[in-house]
């Protein structure tokens, strides 16, 4: 089977997935050993290697500062012997077409010579295996027993240094692959089936985060509160470090309220619309265990869904005021088989009792059961709702010991009930003054005042052409407005 000795660098493998850089060939066409000059059999020594091949590479690994470093060997006998380093600033980051054969900056175990074939007597690094670095760029490296030292050896710093200062203290038959994390080291022991493990210590110094990412910006409308929108990720030169994310004010942080953090995800507060806001700014702080932050802003895009309703589509003058009624648990239309919600239809009195308790308590509130006190109400699919509404002051019915259950509701008793039910039932609204600014509400109506002060909260605008139209039904897509508007429903 042909073999190919590639080392590629892929730019971003979700988005991209194409290879950026070839290491090792000048061709992709290229695959065997020494870019061909060698025989691909593992033990047959290569005799001809440059500073731009290689052959059977078996590890790689990067150091604190971003440089290359190649296992130039593998397994057994195969491959050049050596080690390569690449300068970091010698892998392109955005290359517009695939770059090859990149020539190596640094070649360790042969004097520094790219094409001399064999190792020196005088330099232990001969058949390297792969090598990690720990945070304060101390290399360490196994080797093939039959080739280089049985013992892992540790270099101070390899670009500076090229010499080992020690080795670690035990007899190893195969120290494969060796990693490091948080100051420890692990290594492989692929003979003698074991991982030994190093204890170091964590660097003392701390280094800020530099780099905050979020897996999604996007949400969709009408999601539940608690929805996760996407993870947070921190990027630090400390590699064991921790980090907690909290919502800031400064510059993008006007929509913070609309979501709060847990842990590591970013949860959203309350449903959203696309029709009343479709994008939102948060500004986020990423803190790591040693205090130290950063910061910043990003936009979060809300994603058009198909309507909630049947019956209301997103051209329907109050389609957003619907979703968001719907949204905040007040309504549940009035059909569910399709759903619908009936905007055009009038409220009645029942109904006005739900939507009330609802809006005052909470979507989750349920009436007790109680006595009925209203000689029109007992057995009524909201007779408890209408119980509580009188209990809270709202209503005292529509007659003396009746209700009126089935009667519409009309725009100036709507008006009394949202101030009560906002206010409470004790709330008497301010004096009509010099009139209530629409022309079909005179001073002397008996809900002038109510009237009134409901336009001055920005609740109604009225009807149009400067009326209120008092004595009109309320329709059930007026409700959602109001209702909306006057407890606030995000």
């Amino acid at each position: 089977m042909e073999k190919t000795f590639l080392e590629n660098y892929i730019r971003n493998v979700s988005t991209n997935p194409t290879v950026d850089v070839v290491l090792g060939q000048k061709n992709n066409s290229e695959t065997h050993c020494n870019q061909g000059r060698d025989s691909d059999d593992d033990y047959i020594h290569p005799t001809h290697p440059s500073q731009d091949s290689l052959c059977a590479p078996g590890g790689l690994v990067f150091d604190p500062t971003g440089n290359l470093y190649v296992a130039d060997h593998t397994l057994e006998l195969a491959g050049n012997w050596r080690l390569l380093e690449f300068d970091a600033n010698t892998l392109p980051d955005t290359p517009t077409s695939v770059v090859y054969g990149i020539p190596a900056s640094r070649v360790f175990g042969r004097n520094g010579s790219f094409t001399e074939a064999n190792c020196i007597p005088s330099d232990p690094m001969c058949g390297p295996w792969e090598p990690a670095f720990d945070q304060n760029n101390q290399m360490i490296v196994g080797f093939n027993g039959y080739l280089g030292p049985r013992f892992p050896m540790i270099y101070q710093d390899p670009l500076t240094n090229p010499v080992p200062v020690k080795s670690l203290a035990d007899f190893f038959s195969h120290p494969f692959s060796i990693r490091s994390a948080c100051g420890n080291f692990f290594l492989l022991d692929l003979t003698r089936n074991r991982v030994l493990i190093y204890k170091g210590t964590p660097p003392n110094t701390n280094i800020p985060p530099n780099i905050l990412n979020l897996s999604d910006t996007n949400v969709a409308e009408n999601l539940p509160t608690g929805t996760a929108v996407g993870s947070f990720a921190t990027i630090d030169s400390d590699p064991c470090d921790t980090f907690t994310y909290s919502l800031v004010e400064g510059t993008g942080g006007t929509d913070n309220a609309a979501f709060t953090i847990s842990g590591d995800e970013l949860l959203i507060a309350y449903p959203f619309n696309f029709l009343t806001k479709n994008a939102y700014t948060i500004r986020v702080r990423t803190t790591d265990s040693g205090n130290l932050s950063f910061e910043k802003a990003f936009i979060i895009t809300v994603t058009d869904a198909a309507p909630i309703f049947a019956d209301v589509l997103d051209s329907y003058w109050a389609a957003s005021w619907i979703e968001r009624l719907y949204n905040n648990g007040i309504t549940g239309g009035c059909s569910t088989s399709p759903l619908m919600y009936c905007p055009e239809n009038a409220v009645t009195r029942a109904q006005m009792a739900v939507f009330l308790e609802k809006g005052i308590h909470g979507s989750g509130f349920t009436p007790p059961t109680v006595p009925i006190t209203f000689n029109d109400t007992a057995g009524n699919w909201a007779q408890y709702w209408i119980e509580a509404l009188r209990s809270d002051g709202i209503t005292s019915g529509c007659a003396t010991g009746l209700y009126c259950p089935n009667s519409d509701v009309t725009r100036a008793q709507m008006a009394v009930f949202l101030l009560k039910s906002k206010y409470g039932p004790t709330y008497s609204p301010p004096g009509i003054g010099a009139g209530t600014g629409f022309t079909d509400v005179p001073s002397d109506y008996w809900a002038a005042v109510w009237i009134k002060q409901l336009a001055a909260e920005s609740i109604t605008g009225g009807c149009g052409s400067g009326n209120y139209c008092p004595d009109s039904p309320v329709t059930r897509a007026q409700m959602a407005v109001f209702l909306v508007k006057t407890f606030g429903l995000p």
